[in-house]
């Protein structure tokens, strides 16, 4: 894959991601997608989310459940193999707590199709 192609590839999922947009979702990922979340059970991943049906339903839930988010400072770098994305989130959790983060997520490129989103929040808790 070129740069070129990478950066439309992500500009893709991001629109598609924005959306829950099962279709969209399924274009731009690979049949063995897994999303490795900033927190959950899965030690040492977080929450493991495989393929698009699990994807489109945590985003879903995200929408109902979390309010006010917003995503800021977005820098997206491209390689052939690795698109690295970082950012700023913030917002409300489904248990009322305000977050305000700074983030990374990593995504593999395998065959024109990210295979992976493996995610990781710098999250501030007070002492």
């Amino acid at each position: 894959m070129s740069l070129k192609s990478n950066d439309e590839l992500m500009k893709r999922f991001m629109r598609a991601y924005a959306k829950a947009d099962h279709e969209g979702l399924r274009e731009v990922l690979s049949e063995d997608f897994v999303w490795h979340q900033h927190v959950g059970p899965d030690s040492p991943y977080g929450a493991t989310i495989r393929g698009v049906d699990a994807m489109v339903e945590t985003i879903k839930w995200r929408q109902s459940n979390w309010s006010n988010v917003r995503y800021d400072d977005m820098n997206i770098v491209t390689t052939p193999e690795l698109i690295v994305q970082t950012f700023r989130v913030s917002g409300t959790d489904e248990h009322g707590a305000d977050f305000d983060c700074r983030a990374v997520d990593l995504y593999p490129v395998r065959d024109g199709r990210l295979t992976m989103k493996d995610t990781y929040w710098k999250r501030i808790v007070p002492r």
